[in-house]
């Protein structure tokens, strides 16, 4: 894959990300939910489903960055992993951040942070 692919691969996942996690997969403003809620408490209430630990939306949060680190792997090569590892992370925070601070935030828990 070249690094042209590699740019255009990245914005679409980011763009898919932007729709994925502030918008909530909505297709209008007026259908992103309003409700807010504040979390810093890691794994706490954010993975618990009827008493029950969710591991599901767990790895779901970890799977969703998995292409951004690849494709810092692919456009970026020289650095090393834990820059890599880094660069993940605070995308995250980024969105977990907007997230938080918008309007648009639905909810935000600190262990979305990976």
């Amino acid at each position: 894959m070249d690094k042209r692919m590699s740019i255009i691969g990245i914005t679409f996942h980011m763009v898919l990300l932007i729709w994925l996690i502030l918008f909530k997969l909505a297709i209008h403003p007026a259908e992103v939910p309003a409700v807010r809620d504040l979390n810093l408490v890691l794994l706490r209430n954010s993975y618990y489903l009827n008493g029950n630990m969710n591991y599901i939306e767990l790895l779901f949060n970890i799977l969703i960055f998995i292409p951004v680190g690849i494709y810092l792997s692919i456009l970026k090569p020289e650095w090393k992993g834990w820059q890599k590892i880094l660069i993940v992370f605070f995308t995250s925070l980024s969105f977990e951040t907007i997230q938080c601070a918008s309007l648009m935030a639905y909810i935000f828990f600190a262990s979305d942070l990976h």
